[in-house]
């Protein structure tokens, strides 16, 4: 118990001193695994890390989500993120709070009546209800 009471603080520590003033340094990488997790190329302009009481909190600013013709589907001036410390339990990321600021949505209908929504496609079946296919 001790050895994993050490270990969280050590980690806690590297988070606030050695991480969170440098993330932004690891921006490319971020936004590749975004960009895998979407399953469209997405663009980060920069990040930003500070803590909220307790907790890492990350800012995102000049995000883009890209459609499958590269062209721009969604950006979002600045996305605000506070971390919950339950994405250590699973490994996952969970947000305590989440943020969206200006967000610009690309909506179009193609030739074939398809319509696509931030890259993603949205095609009516026989009922009432919308098909969801991502763009890729």
């Amino acid at each position: 118990m001790l050895a994993a009471g050490i270990a969280f603080v050590a980690m806690v520590i590297g988070l606030r001193y050695v991480v969170l003033p440098n993330i932004n340094d690891y921006r490319e990488e971020i936004a590749q695994a975004i960009s895998r997790a979407a399953g469209q190329r997405v663009s980060i302009g920069a990040i930003t890390g500070s803590w909220q009481g307790y907790r890492p909190e990350l800012s995102f600013q000049d995000v883009r989500v890209f459609d499958s013709r590269n062209q721009q589907a969604l950006s979002l001036r600045r996305v605000e993120t506070v971390l919950s410390w339950l994405s250590l339990l699973d490994a996952g990321v969970r947000f305590d709070t989440l943020e969206i600021v200006e967000p610009e949505l690309d909506v179009r209908r193609d030739a074939a009546g398809v319509l696509w929504i931030a890259g993603i496609t949205f095609e009516r079946n026989q009922g009432a209800t919308a098909d969801l296919r991502t763009g890729c």
